[in-house]
């Protein structure tokens, strides 16, 4: 009966190591999962983030661009007021084209 006991008690000890191994990788395993997890979702805000960030920068650089073409639309119509018509035919003769640009207002520095 001692044999017996012995045996059974051998056969424990080896089971004891490989439940010990599985317990470990199964912890292991889940905790790779949860900073797999972590990263994706810091990777997703990240994205996130950056995306917000270029939307609000578009925001601003179009609304500077349009309020820059309007005054440029602003000032090149003005231009075209005081801009004598004969400049605006280049088909006519050029001692016109610079009369007319003599009679243009100088600008003011």
């Amino acid at each position: 009966m001692q044999g017996m006991n012995s045996a059974r008690f051998v056969t424990a000890a080896h089971s004891f190591p490989r439940t010990l191994i599985a317990l470990l990788s199964l912890v292991v395993l889940a905790v790779m999962s949860i900073v797999g997890c972590l990263i994706w979702s810091g990777y997703e805000a990240a994205i996130y983030n950056t995306e917000t960030k270029t939307r609000d920068y578009a925001a601003i650089l179009e609304a500077r661009l349009e309020a820059t073409l309007r005054r440029a639309e602003a000032d090149l119509g003005e231009l075209a007021r005081e801009i004598p018509a004969p400049v605006w035919y280049f088909q006519r003769s050029s001692l016109a084209v610079v009369q007319a640009a003599k009679s243009l207002p100088s600008p003011e520095r």
